[in-house]
């Protein structure tokens, strides 16, 4: 099963991630914390997937029992290509529809603030892109997981770092989609 992260630059990502890590400790679940790497979809990597490999790679782990926390990969992908000259892996309607088949096996979490360009900055991001365009990277951002919010049903939750009550709820959520999948498989 995939916990997979997404929002702009400075917006919690990988603060959220270290907290899932630990509560997959606490729940004793087998997990890979930097899944990121299985499914590269930067366009400098030499190990960047196709396309095909991809949704091989990610469907591979939507069915193992491992829990895979993913920090960015296509969804980024598809909005930083609106600023650059690269081609995107694949496009948001298939991401969609995998999002949909899948659903009851990946847990999508859109982290997104308005303080994100601030955080962005104060850490000393060194990606071009997002210190020049971060108002557009987050207006895109918006607009993708508005659409994909739109269509898949459930496993999907807005978090905003700054609003504390959100992470005690998102981790409930996260903790209970993981114990449901474990209790299925069993």
């Amino acid at each position: 099963m995939i916990i997979y992260l997404e929002g702009p630059d400075g917006s919690g990502k990988t603060t959220l991630l270290d907290n899932i890590a630990h509560l997959m400790s606490d729940l004793k679940v087998n997990y890979y914390r930097d899944a990121k790497k299985l499914v590269s979809t930067y366009p400098q990597d030499p190990n960047r997937l196709t396309e095909r490999q991809l949704f091989a790679a990610l469907r591979k782990m939507t069915k193992s029992n491992y829990v895979y926390i993913i920090d960015r990969c296509v969804i980024s992908d598809i909005v930083y290509r609106v600023f650059d000259n690269y081609k995107p892996v694949t496009i948001l309607h298939k991401v969609i529809e995998f999002l949909k088949k899948y659903n009851n096996r990946v847990f999508l979490v859109y982290c997104r603030t308005d303080k994100a360009e601030k955080y962005m900055l104060e850490r000393g991001d060194n990606n071009p892109i997002a210190v020049t365009k971060h108002k557009e990277i987050s207006r895109v951002f918006d607009l993708v997981m508005s659409e994909i919010a739109a269509n898949i049903k459930y496993n999907y939750y807005k978090y905003d770092f700054t609003k504390k009550r959100s992470l005690n709820e998102l981790l409930s959520m996260i903790s209970y989609f993981v114990y449901m999948r474990y209790e299925g498989n069993e």
